[in-house]
């Protein structure tokens, strides 16, 4: 004797899937040990429940959970790097070996190296700034130092300089304004100038 059962309930409320199944467990219940190939679900969209196997679930598609065939599992398996270079979405980037190189190789290790402990110079008179130079640490105690700027339009990168001595003596500069003043100077302890290269003049970024 076939077991009437309802339909399974068209929604995907949890509560009313709950009651339904509760439902059903409560018409086997009280017909003993009847199986579940007995029941009858007619009128329902469940076409086996002893019989289901991979095929019967690829429908289960719901946002981040997908069901996959064989076939689409394996292709999965052997991702490659190049599968993955589409996977670009904010602050994260996937590269080519190609991009990487050019990151490490001429671009980060290329300012890395330029504001290294190397390119950190100490003097104590007037002279020309250096394209290595990246820090110049000015002892103004024996007298007025004067920096000559380079072409600005060759600089390739910012320069900090800083007098690092309480004399009444200053840091100077020649050769380029500096903020559209050419008489700029450093004359406190500690104060510094960062001079970031622009167009025809350099511009005091502190």
């Amino acid at each position: 004797m076939a077991i009437n059962i309802q339909p399974i309930p068209r929604t995907t409320d949890p509560n009313e899937i709950n009651s339904w199944f509760l439902g059903v467990y409560r018409k086997i219940k009280e017909a003993a040990n009847w199986t579940w190939a007995g029941l009858d679900f007619s009128g329902s969209n469940i076409t086996s429940i002893v019989t289901r196997n991979h095929n019967d679930l690829q429908g289960l598609n719901n946002g981040d959970f997908q069901h996959l065939t064989a076939a689409q599992l394996s292709a999965l398996g052997s991702l490659t790097h190049n599968c993955l270079l589409g996977l670009n979405v904010g602050d994260y980037q996937h590269l080519t070996s190609a991009q990487l190189t050019g990151l490490t190789g001429g671009g980060i290790t290329a300012l890395h190296s330029h504001f290294s402990s190397s390119n950190i110079r100490s003097i104590s008179s007037s002279g020309d700034i250096l394209t290595t130079d990246a820090y110049l640490l000015c002892d103004c105690s024996g007298g007025v130092i004067t920096l000559t700027l380079p072409d600005p339009s060759t600089a390739s990168h910012e320069v900090v300089i800083i007098k690092t001595e309480a004399s009444v003596n200053a840091v100077s500069f020649s050769g380029y304004n500096i903020n559209g003043d050419a008489g700029m100077q450093i004359t406190a302890q500690y104060e510094c100038f960062r001079l970031v290269p622009g167009s025809g003049e350099y511009y005091n970024a502190k």
